[in-house]
């Protein structure tokens, strides 16, 4: 079913629901752990069954809300749970409801991606405008590009940039085009967000690369695969992924050799 696809990524949202917040009244790890089987369990009831439950989808989604209101109030939970109601409506072709629902969604993710403590919602927030447009909701304007927070990219922010690039070469491993690229772009508006990283900059080229290679564009395989290697090169040793460049840089080489770029 069309506007479902938000439960391909319980394991990014398990993470990000147990980071916990820093509020007042935090939710415990017990009512986390709740929360992410609530919204999980909610996206099996339209997906995993032979015959989808979308009433019993919409009580898990509320069930979330009713463990969400036990603690301050969160931004990112806030939009899961709607994002979860409007995935029902849509699911029930509900329209109105379902744009209601994913437009407060929307809102939601854009001031979780303005936080400079949260993990990338990028993916969220295109999936959500994707779905709004395909509505036919009103109103649907493209979402701002995501505040520039500056500054050096840390070691785990650099952890995040490789783990969507990971993902992408698993996509490109299954010829999942589509999907592999939407991981290099997200990887790359992630990176955006700091100050320039030569380690990040060469595994986004590359990852670029190994698309552009699976739709067999060789030429602008080539290319990217050079700029990767020179990004490469040019990483300090102490910078995050820096002593990893080197070897990064003699694979690329053999990869263009073996390529005749």
């Amino acid at each position: 079913m069309r506007g479902i696809s938000r439960f391909a990524w319980p394991a990014a949202m398990a993470l990000l629901l147990l980071a916990g917040t820093a509020a007042a009244f935090p939710p415990s790890a017990d009512d986390r752990r709740k929360f992410i089987t609530k919204i999980l369990d909610s996206g099996k009831e339209l997906t995993a069954r032979a015959t989808p439950e979308p009433a019993k989808a919409r009580q898990l989604c509320n069930e979330a809300r009713d463990i969400a209101r036990r603690s301050d109030p969160n931004d990112y939970w806030i939009a899961l749970i709607e994002d979860c109601l409007g995935a029902v409506d849509d699911f029930e072709k509900n329209k109105t409801a379902a744009c209601d629902h994913y437009g407060a969604a929307a809102d939601k993710y854009a001031k979780v991606r303005n936080d400079p403590k949260a993990r990338s919602v990028e993916a969220d927030i295109k999936r959500i405008q994707d779905a709004r447009v395909r509505l036919g909701c009103a109103a649907v304007a493209a979402p701002p590009p995501p505040t520039k927070i500056g500054g050096p990219l840390s070691l785990q922010d650099l952890g995040e940039v490789m783990n969507r690039t990971a993902n992408a070469h698993a996509m490109v491993l299954r010829k999942n085009v589509k999907d592999a690229r939407g991981l290099c772009d997200e990887a790359k508006r992630y990176a955006d967000r700091y100050d320039p990283s030569a380690f990040a900059s060469g595994a986004i080229e590359e990852c670029f690369a190994e698309v552009d290679l699976l739709e067999k564009n060789q030429p602008v395989a080539c290319t990217r695969f050079g700029l990767a290697a020179t990004h490469y090169a040019t990483a300090r040793p102490n910078d995050p992924g820096g002593r990893q460049a080197p070897s990064n840089v003699h694979r690329l080489n053999q990869l263009r050799k073996k390529l005749k770029c």
